[in-house]
């Protein structure tokens, strides 16, 4: 294997531009606009490799989410669960404190984490506020490929380090033999070790994205990184403060109908559809008896718009175990339209709240 994924806390072993950016603001009135959103996390944490507990220190990054005390960051900055030549390994925090680009430390409690998109909240108190101000989120929706973006955080703990580049992709992304539920923004600004839950934002000075992983061949910025986008971050900060505990699940399998050859798309008279296509269907799953069938398309859930495989299983995981969903389907035979109502099941396999 020629290139690793990094996903980037700093953890101890324990004892081509455009030519005009277009932007309200200039770089460094961007840095000195966020400088108080984006801070250092450093992490008192407990390692356990084959039964064994061994204390661990790490730094990662946070960016403050509204005015209550949130900061967000990833999930692998203060837990991880790893296997190494065959070994579990399991990291926790024990204790988590919030550096102020002035140097002040404030502990901070952890509220909740997603691991499915390796994000988690943590909450300081009220007192410690007034440290620091709320990011201005932006709509990662309308990123564009070639915009310029700024990365902020505290690559091997140097909080303030603001580095530039581009959206090189938005794409999505296959771990561990399975795709993210959600797509990522691709940057070729550089991201190192620290950066993580730190953030992406546009020449606005709005956060589109949470920095959270790099593909290189020896762990440093090869300008290959990646942000989980804002809005997804939005749906995720939202699931913890409401203590969301389960994922959806419908139990279908789909490919996209844009991966269907020019030749087959024509014989199945699809040349012009979007959505997804139902590849198979699990047995005794939510969907099992619901009236879809392989080769349907599937157009929408809940009146909201598939457009790949990614964005339906976004969608899936954003429904309520045991609440219906209405999706809409286009039938092969006959060729119509018709809405199914399905009884939400729970993922059961995936990693929860």
């Amino acid at each position: 294997m020629f290139f690793s994924v990094f996903m980037f806390a700093i953890w101890l072993s324990p004892a081509f531009s455009q030519d005009k950016p277009i932007g309200r603001f200039t770089f460094s009135e961007i840095h000195d606009n966020v400088k108080d959103s984006v801070v250092t996390l450093e992490v008192e944490a407990t390692v356990v490799i084959q039964g064994r507990p061994q204390s661990a220190d790490g730094s990662g990054s946070g960016v403050v989410w509204g005015k209550d005390g949130y900061i967000v960051t990833n999930k692998h900055v203060i837990q991880e669960d790893s296997s190494v030549n065959g070994q579990e390994i399991k990291r926790r925090a024990r204790k988590v404190y919030v550096v102020s680009p002035t140097g002040i430390k404030i502990t901070a409690t952890i509220v909740g984490v997603a691991p499915d998109t390796d994000l988690a909240l943590i909450k300081i108190n009220e007192e410690s506020v007034a440290n620091f101000k709320a990011m201005e989120i932006g709509d990662s929706d309308s990123i564009r490929v070639g915009e310029h973006v700024l990365a902020i955080g505290s690559p091997f703990g140097l909080g303030g380090t603001l580095t530039s580049g581009i959206v090189s992709s938005v794409r999505s992304i296959d771990m561990n033999g399975s795709k993210l539920p959600h797509q990522m923004i691709q940057t070729d600004a550089a991201i190192n070790p620290g950066n993580s839950g730190g953030a992406l934002v546009n020449l606005d000075g709005e956060l589109v994205g949470i920095p959270t992983m790099i593909i290189s061949r020896t762990g440093s910025n090869a300008g290959i990184g990646f942000a989980i986008p804002s809005n997804v971050v939005k749906k995720i900060v939202e699931d913890i403060k409401n203590e969301k505990t389960s994922l959806g699940y419908l139990g279908i399998n789909v490919q996209n109908v844009n991966e269907l050859s020019s030749v087959i798309r024509k014989q199945l008279g699809l040349q012009d559809a979007g959505g997804v296509m139902v590849t198979s269907l699990v047995p005794d799953g939510p969907s099992a008896n619901s009236g879809i069938s392989q080769g349907d398309i599937i157009l929408s859930v809940n009146a909201q718009e598939v457009k790949d495989d990614v964005g339906f299983r976004w969608l899936e995981r954003s429904l309520s175990p045991g609440k219906e969903a209405f999706l809409e389907i286009k039938k092969r035979t006959p060729n119509a339209v018709e809405k199914v109502k399905i009884v939400v099941g729970e993922n059961k396999e995936a990693d929860t709240l």
